[in-house]
């Protein structure tokens, strides 16, 4: 399984309002690798998928119980790895 880190913004919003959020989850790439759009699809199948441009990263291990939602709390994204809006993961 290979984890994703998808991470949502608005590029049309003002600077406070442009970041929408980052949903993370694993995907089976034994059959080869994913995709861009197809990853993109499994955030819309999950329901984590807010819109606007969306930036896929592979990331190493995320614990399970952060996975397959969108997350908004910064405090949380920076625990997790995120370097902040600025510069996400």
């Amino acid at each position: 399984m290979t984890t994703f880190w998808l991470t949502f913004t608005d590029t049309e919003a003002s600077a406070d309002k442009r970041f929408l959020g980052v949903a993370i989850f694993d995907m089976d790439e034994s059959q080869g690798q994913l995709s861009g759009p197809e990853i993109v699809k499994r955030s819309w199948e999950l329901g984590v998928n807010p819109g606007g441009e969306v930036l896929v990263q592979e990331v190493p291990a995320i614990p399970d119980e952060h996975k397959n939602k969108l997350i908004t709390d910064d405090a949380l994204l920076l625990t997790l790895g995120s370097r902040g809006r600025m510069n996400p993961h």
